[in-house]
C-alpha cells in the first residue's frame, strides 16, 4: 500500500514536471534565447524613456522658442482635433462593424455591400481630410524659422530611428506618434 502511493505520488510528480522540461529542452540551450530577449525589451523601455512624448514636446518648447500665444494655440486646436477625431474614428468604427454585419449574412444583396464599402470608404476619407486640415493649421501657427528647426530635429529623429532598427530594435507604431514634427506632418 505504501509503495502504491509512493509510485503515484511520483507518477503526478512526473506528469507535472514533464511539459516544463518539454519547454526547456524545446527553447535550446540555456536562458541565451531569453536573455536577448530581455535585452530587446530593456533597449526598447530605455527608447520609450528617452522619446517619451510629453518629454519631446517639453523640450520642442524650449528648442523651438514658442511664444506663449503660440502654446495656447496649439493647445486649443489639439484639443479640437482630439474632440473631432473622436466622432470621426466612431464613424469609421460603425462602418467596419456594419460591413463585417453585412459580410456575414448571407441574405444580404451585393449592393448593401457595395454601399456599406462605400460608406467605409467615405468615412476613412473624412478622417484623412480632419487630419490633413489639422496639420496645415499647425503649420500655420509657427514661423519660418521654426519650421525649419522641426524639420531638423525630424530628420536626426530619423536618423536615431534607422540606428535603433540597424541594433534590431523595432518601433514602428512609436515612429509617427514620437517623431518631433511627425504627427504634424512638418
Amino acid at each position: 500500500m505504501r509503495n502504491l502511493v509512493i509510485m503515484l505520488i511520483s507518477v503526478c510528480f512526473a506528469v507535472c514536471l514533464y511539459p516544463s522540461l518539454a519547454e526547456a529542452r524545446h527553447r535550446g540551450p540555456g536562458l541565451s534565447k531569453q536573455a536577448g530577449h530581455l535585452k530587446k525589451f530593456h533597449q526598447k523601455q530605455q527608447f520609450r524613456n528617452q522619446h517619451n512624448f510629453k518629454q519631446l514636446l517639453k523640450s520642442l518648447k524650449g528648442d523651438l522658442a514658442l511664444t506663449a500665444e503660440q502654446k495656447s494655440e496649439l493647445k486649443s486646436l489639439r484639443y479640437e482635433f482630439k474632440k473631432s477625431q473622436i466622432g470621426q474614428q466612431a464613424d469609421v468604427k460603425k462602418a467596419k462593424l456594419e460591413l463585417r454585419y453585412l459580410k456575414r449574412d448571407e441574405a444580404v444583396s451585393k449592393e448593401a455591400v457595395l454601399g456599406a464599402i462605400d460608406d467605409l470608404a467615405q468615412a476613412k476619407a473624412e478622417l484623412e481630410k480632419l487630419k490633413y486640415l489639422h496639420r496645415q493649421s499647425i503649420r500655420s501657427v509657427f514661423t519660418e524659422k521654426q519650421i525649419i528647426e522641426l524639420k531638423e530635429l525630424k530628420s536626426k529623429r530619423n536618423h536615431e530611428m534607422r540606428n535603433m532598427r540597424r541594433q534590431g530594435v523595432r518601433h514602428d507604431k512609436m515612429k509617427r506618434r514620437h517623431m518631433p514634427g511627425g504627427h504634424m506632418g512638418i
